[in-house]
């Protein structure tokens, strides 16, 4: 599930930055790109599971599990969730800096905008 969840975060930033950039260019057929990337990158990724699934000798199992005790020792996995939660605990971080500066500029008009920007 970890990795499934990390695969469709990818798939959703490169979506974000792929329609940003797209927004920023007058070609008129490439708005139509990221939708279409989109559905692909949706119909890739049971494909990519399932192909690790069907060909497990390929690939080791699974060493982190959420529902089962871990095969690492708590020496690897424990720095593990530690860099984790703080990766998320940055990127939620960063998210709301980003909205606290939209909110400001939306409101730059007022007048408690302007006293937050002094201060």
């Amino acid at each position: 599930l970890p990795g499934t969840v990390h695969k469709i975060c990818v798939h959703t930033v490169h979506y974000y930055f792929w329609r940003r950039n797209i927004r920023k260019t007058v070609v008129p057929h490439s708005r139509r790109t990221p939708p279409i990337l989109a559905v692909v990158g949706v119909i890739n990724l049971p494909i990519i599971k399932y192909s690790v699934d069907w060909w497990f000798t390929l690939h080791q199992p699974a060493s982190f599990s959420l529902t089962e005790r871990p095969a690492m020792p708590v020496e690897m996995w424990a720095p593990l969730l530690v860099a984790l939660f703080g990766t998320y605990f940055w990127m939620s971080w960063l998210w709301l800096l980003r909205m606290r500066v939209e909110v400001l500029k939306r409101e730059s008009r007022s007048t408690w905008a302007r006293e937050a920007l002094i201060e």
